[in-house]
């Protein structure tokens, strides 16, 4: 395909990411109120408050506090479930109104988002672009995984900034890169399997990074929080979690998915069904891009691949695997379809690939049929479409690896 005839493919495809995008931002968000006013956001909020106060995050009664500041608590929690580390890290946020602390939280998750693609184009590239850098921002931009993490204050982006720093620095030879693999992994207990790629990119100096950078932030809450709130993360907060996880709807991880079929397979359709399929799409989509990842791993773009398998694995494994941390997944997306082919020409599948993920699952398709069945047969659509490419990339001789 010829360079000129590449930009309108493009450019079709962004315009079809947009509608898609409005679709899922109606079903999905535009009926569930303010966001800075309910879950994610708000128990962030009380939790770093409650830390100003001295209070314990963990055992602080949710609904009054949610009532103080009109908060709404859905979806419906018990107590916050952000780990320590990441109550330490927002407390700043206390300081001030609930509405410009969702806006600063907010605006650093952007500039992190932002941050993350220049480097990962760095990477890719082996130089700073602006022109590659903002074409993959216009792509991610409209797509659910990033509409769903700004709507509920979410820390994927901050972490996926995180992780693409740490490749940046492990690629060129710094195995004290992971630690901010580390790091990223106290914020967000789900990527842990991280220290499995800092080990065998960097071999034992990586894996001590990781642990270094992953313990740092928790012996500082021990310090400025207490040993019994870090107790309580463990012992009251993580089993509220545990106890719902597999069952939640919306959630797009292989527990979600290995629970929920055998339901339907015994005639029991219930209500989530839609987003069970879609949940199966997405699981089998971060299945594919473990073998994908599997042919990238070895010559100088290991690093790459064995980031891609982890965060894939993450992915898979977490308790709660929502749709916003698929944010995580643009940093793998980028490698594998840079990683052998020209920016320009690799463009048009990268953008079939990112709208496909993006609109893989609504989180809430409510009763709109149409809602359904987009989350229903995007997935499908995804599926198929990553199966024919690594299909395609794996059946033609390899031509080497740019990473």
């Amino acid at each position: 395909m010829q360079t000129a005839t590449r930009w309108p493919l493009f450019l079709s495809l962004m315009l079809l990411a947009a509608l898609l995008a409005s679709i899922n931002w109606r079903y999905d968000y535009l009926d569930n109120g303010l966001p800075y006013n309910q879950n994610d956001f708000a128990h962030y909020y009380v939790a770093a408050r409650s830390v100003l106060v001295g209070a314990d995050p963990y055992l602080v009664n949710l609904d009054s506090e949610y009532e103080k500041y009109r908060f709404s608590n859905d979806p419906k929690l018990k107590r916050p479930t952000n780990p320590p580390a990441l109550v330490l890290l927002t407390v700043p946020l206390a300081l001030l109104p609930p509405y410009q602390a969702f806006v600063l939280w907010s605006t650093v998750q952007l500039l992190s988002l932002l941050a993350a693609v220049f480097i990962t184009t760095r990477i890719v590239l082996g130089r700073w672009e602006f022109s590659p850098a903002f074409m993959l921002l216009l792509l991610a931009l409209p797509l659910n995984p990033v509409l769903s993490h700004l709507y509920y204050g979410q820390t994927q982006m901050l972490m996926l900034f995180l992780f693409t720093c740490g490749l940046y620095f492990v690629k060129d030879g710094r195995a004290a890169g992971a630690a901010l693999w580390g790091f990223a992994t106290a914020l967000k207990l789900f990527t842990f399997p991280a220290i499995v790629a800092a080990y065998k990119s960097s071999g034992k100096e990586g894996a001590f990074a990781f642990i270094a950078g992953f313990l740092a932030p928790y012996l500082l809450s021990f310090v400025l929080l207490g040993f019994s709130v870090n107790i309580n993360f463990v012992s009251v907060a993580l089993p509220d979690i545990a106890e719902s996880a597999a069952r939640t709807t919306g959630n797009k991880g292989l527990g979600y998915a290995l629970w929920g079929t055998p339901q339907v397979w015994r005639g029991g359709i219930y209500y989530d069904s839609y987003s069970l399929i879609s949940t199966v799409s997405a699981c089998v989509v971060l299945l594919i891009y473990l073998a994908m990842a599997v042919r990238m791993r070895s010559g100088p773009g290991s690093a790459a691949a064995h980031i891609t398998l982890a965060l894939c694995c993450s992915l898979l494994a977490a308790p709660t695997s929502w749709i916003h941390y698929y944010v995580l997944l643009l940093l793998p997306f980028t490698l594998y379809f840079l990683e052998s082919a020209p920016f320009i020409e690799a463009l048009p599948k990268m953008a079939a690939a990112y709208l496909l993920l993006g609109i893989i699952a609504p989180i809430n398709p409510g009763e709109s049929q149409p809602a359904k069945m987009l989350s229903l047969w995007s997935g499908v659509a995804a599926a198929l479409f990553y199966a024919a490419l690594f299909y395609r990339r794996n059946s033609r001789k390899a031509n080497g690896s740019r990473l």
